[in-house]
């Protein structure tokens, strides 16, 4: 079960990690409207969009664009670390199971073993003993 619960876990995070880039992917785009949106604004004005304050403008919505962007990759990676983790915890929690239930059974045999022992050796006593009493 748990070993099932690290696969999807680790589907999650493939899933994040595409949906993340799918969404830098769109603000990437956004950004590159905006930026043609500003130019023919300012070119609809007849102003230069080379000169002046113009490249200032079209450089700061760049800047801002690529910080989103940038922001979104982060937060990508963060979700998808997190998944990664919930599954490599699942798999040391299936290890240690694992482990656990070698260990119990290790631990019956060996007690059984124990038991057998036990028991022969009351047989041995016993039979010992009773024939101490009628001599041979």
């Amino acid at each position: 079960m748990t070993q099932r619960l690290a696969g999807l876990q680790e589907q999650q995070a493939r899933r994040i990690e595409q949906d993340g880039a799918a969404r830098e992917d769109r603000q990437r785009l956004a950004t590159a409207g905006a930026i043609g949106r500003q130019r023919a604004g300012l070119a609809a004005q007849g102003g230069d969009v080379t000169q002046g304050s113009a490249p200032d403008l079209l450089g700061d919505t760049a800047r801002a664009g690529t910080l989103e962007a940038l922001a979104i990759r982060d937060d990508t990676r963060e979700r998808a670390y997190g998944a990664r983790l919930g599954a490599m915890q699942a798999e040391n929690r299936a290890g240690l199971a694992g482990a656990e239930s070698a260990n119990q059974w290790r631990r019956a045999q060996a007690s059984g073993d124990r038991l057998a022992l036990d028991v022969s050796r009351s047989l041995l006593g016993g039979a010992t003993s009773l024939f101490a009493n009628f001599p041979l």
